[in-house]
């Protein structure tokens, strides 16, 4: 299986719980119907509404993935490389797990990232968190010691 993936791609932002599944397009596991209508599908793993990345199904994980035989198996996570070490060391390796299943499955994987301000990043920021979800329009002002930083 080639890595990546070239084609066009449209993101529909459905609710985290899978009900869109059964209930919106009435699809039982495995996922052929969609296959066979020329949908790409994509399966989140990761339990909704936590901080920190845990597989909704813990160990049994792979199983549910290739009980709905989705094209992609979707995560999201948050991330701050200058957030809680210990936090970030448990997610990467929990990425791994998915990265590494993936592979040997040949399925692909969708990785979205969040990466949510720390609270010395905020303070940074001059207490404004909202600067951390839009884009920068210049040099980056997240910085801790940046002269040009916003100001309360």
């Amino acid at each position: 299986m080639n890595l990546g993936y070239d084609k066009a791609l449209y993101l529909l932002p459905f609710d985290h719980r899978q009900s869109y599944v059964t209930e919106m397009f009435h699809f039982e596991p495995p996922l052929d119907a969609p296959s066979q209508r020329g949908y790409v599908t994509a399966l989140s793993v990761e339990r909704s509404g936590t901080e920190e990345f845990e597989f909704e199904y813990g160990v049994d994980f792979a199983s549910h993935i290739e009980a709905f035989d989705s094209t992609f198996a979707k995560v999201l996570v948050r991330y701050n490389p200058d957030g809680d070490p210990a936090l970030n060391r448990r997610q990467v390796g929990r990425l791994r797990e998915l990265s590494e299943y993936c592979r040997r499955s040949q399925r692909r994987f969708m990785f979205e990232l969040l990466v949510p301000p720390t609270d010395d990043q905020i303070v940074c920021a001059g207490g404004n968190k909202g600067v951390f979800d839009r884009p920068a329009a210049g040099p980056d002002h997240r910085r801790c010691g940046d002269s040009s930083a916003p100001s309360a």
